[in-house]
């Protein structure tokens, strides 16, 4: 009896693990065919003409590519390349290994790659003539002709003050906490990032209702104050305009009505705002949530910082509304300025082409996304990061309570619970967290010169409106 028991017992095991097999693959099928929101065997082509590119004429050879000498230190490389993923990268994720022969750095694609790509080879220490060799895993790089970019910009960070406009708090260290830490920087967070879905709340949820978005939104406030810190960046320079998650669209449409919170219900700037310093916050009676305020305050900011540098959002890169309006106000608000000087360096943090960009783990490094239509840049900017500073960002966006992966288990259940999420992670490569997406060897920036926004039809094409110009 006991024999037959315990027999019962292992068969029902083994079942259950082979529906939990079959659970975990069907996911994985589903999740492969949802990754990308555009033809991945298409070519991916941008255009330089605007950017002073020396384009150079090389050949890969036996997986091998002779570079030029890169004319200053920052100068970015990149190199168009025909890549085709082999039968296992249209499941697995195709990378590119780069090696100089004294430091080695990786790229990935998405699965099922063919077409024309770019190779960011900016980190590389070009200084001299230079062969490099390209390996692919799960990729093919046929013997062929590539065109190189090697792209300059008069950008000084070291000697510029840099101004970070972050739709939500933890924007500003997901694209730029490498490029603004220990220097003359400055993070202005538009929103108080209070919003979500309730199975987002994480240890918030303890407070229920609409206390959990209260206590939210004040401790993302707070983190967007404060973790700048950890890049050298005093709370003097930090600020929240305490606008509310997911209305900026809503008061782009009606610019003159005031929105309320749509979790908490507030209706005062003040419920959520908060400045150590006045050079943020204009003194109004009556601090409402309406579009024009919003203009005002980016107009009154930038008057008071009097950046060289201004880092935002690229909207018709950038798939999340209060990401594209919050460009969409800094754009209106440069222009009621007549603002000429400096620079914006315009990112991504949720890509128009894929939820999964950048591709490839922790480490790897970013280059541009796929689908560059349209796309108006007068330079590229790859900030590098190396070790210890993608280690300082790892810390950084940890401290972000907002981007934690989890919460320590408090039964049996959620501890199958958490196991069950990490190997559906691992099983369906399903991870869009950011420790993953930007903890990487570089910061991808485009350059659009301030001046450039006056041209007809600039502003349309950054907010992707229409094509570019």
């Amino acid at each position: 009896m006991e024999i037959h028991s315990s027999l019962l017992l292992l068969t029902g095991i083994a079942a259950l693990c082979a529906v939990g097999l079959l659970a975990l693959i069907v996911r994985a099928v589903r999740v492969r065919r949802s990754l990308y929101f555009y033809d991945v065997k298409a070519d991916s082509v941008y255009d330089f003409s605007r950017t002073r590119a020396r384009e150079i004429g090389a050949q890969i050879h036996g997986g091998k590519l002779l570079l030029a000498p890169k004319a200053r230190a920052g100068e970015a490389i990149f190199a168009a390349i025909r890549v085709r993923a082999t039968l296992l990268g249209n499941w697995f994720e195709p990378r590119i290994k780069i090696d100089d022969g004294g430091q080695t750095m990786a790229q990935a694609f998405e699965r099922g790659v063919a077409g024309l790509r770019y190779v960011n080879l900016s980190s590389l220490d070009v200084t001299g003539e230079t062969s490099i060799r390209l390996d692919g895993k799960f990729l093919d790089i046929a013997d062929q002709p590539v065109t190189l970019y090697y792209v300059s910009s008069d950008l000084d960070l070291d000697h510029q003050r840099i101004l970070l406009i972050s739709p939500h708090p933890d924007d500003a260290e997901i694209a730029a906490f490498g490029l603004y830490s220990n220097r003359d920087s400055y993070v202005v967070t538009v929103t108080a990032g209070e919003g979500g879905e309730p199975e987002d709340l994480g240890s918030f949820a303890v407070f229920g209702g609409a206390n959990a978005y209260v206590e939210k939104g004040k401790t993302r406030v707070w983190n967007s104050l404060t973790v700048p810190m950890l890049g050298g960046v005093s709370v003097q320079r930090t600020a929240n305009l305490g606008y509310f998650d997911e209305t900026l669209q809503t008061m782009h449409q009606q610019p003159t009505v005031p929105v309320t919170s749509l979790h908490t219900g507030a209706q005062s700037l003040d419920a959520f705002g908060q400045a150590a310093s006045a050079q943020f916050m204009i003194p109004r009676t009556a601090r409402r949530a309406t579009w024009d305020n919003l203009v005002e305050d980016l107009m009154y900011v930038i008057q008071h910082v009097n950046p060289g540098v201004i880092v935002a959002p690229y909207p018709r890169l950038d798939g999340h509304f209060d990401h594209k309006m919050s460009t969409a106000a800094l754009l209106e608000a440069l222009r009621k300025l007549n603002w000429n000087q400096g620079s914006l360096l315009l990112y991504t943090n949720h890509s128009v082409s894929s939820f999964w960009y950048p591709y490839g783990p922790a480490g790897d490094v970013i280059s541009m996304p796929p689908g560059g239509d349209g796309v108006l840049f007068d330079g590229l900017l790859s900030s590098p990061l190396n070790t210890d500073q993608q280690q300082r960002k790892r810390v950084a966006l940890d401290a972000m309570n907002d981007l934690r992966p989890g919460f320590p288990s408090v039964s049996v259940a959620d501890a199958l619970g958490l196991l069950w999420r990490a190997l559906g992670t691992v099983f369906t490569a399903d991870d869009q967290s950011y420790f993953r997406r930007s903890v990487r060897r570089n910061e991808l920036f485009f350059e659009v010169r301030a001046s450039s926004l006056h041209e007809p039809g600039a502003t349309e094409a950054i907010l992707g409106t229409v094509p570019a110009p």
